[in-house]
């Protein structure tokens, strides 16, 4: 390391207790700095999760209501052809008995 690389401040202390006093000020600082970095990640990530978890129902929502939807149109579509065979077999009926 050279001069120029060392703090002003850690230079001005002359004896190595006030040097390594400097440097565990410095330690506690920067871990605090990244405790307090690491729970922003966290916060951040928890937000991410919860809207995940907002998109996953709101998907599971529409495809329940899209299958709600098909089976009703199914429904629809069996009773719409049981009407028609019915007419059908009326008008066959009124037919063959003329």
């Amino acid at each position: 390391m050279h001069v120029c690389d060392v703090p002003e401040k850690f230079l001005q202390f002359n004896s190595w207790e006030g040097k390594l006093m400097y440097i565990d000020k410095s330690l506690k600082r920067i871990d605090q700095k990244s405790t307090e970095s690491s729970e922003t990640i966290l916060k951040h990530l928890a937000d991410i999760d919860s809207r995940l978890q907002k998109i996953e129902k709101t998907v599971s929502s529409g495809m329940r209501l899209a299958e709600e939807s098909n089976s009703q149109r199914k429904n629809d579509a069996e009773a719409q052809k049981i009407n028609l065979n019915t007419k059908f077999s009326e008008i066959l009926s009124i037919l063959v008995n003329k």
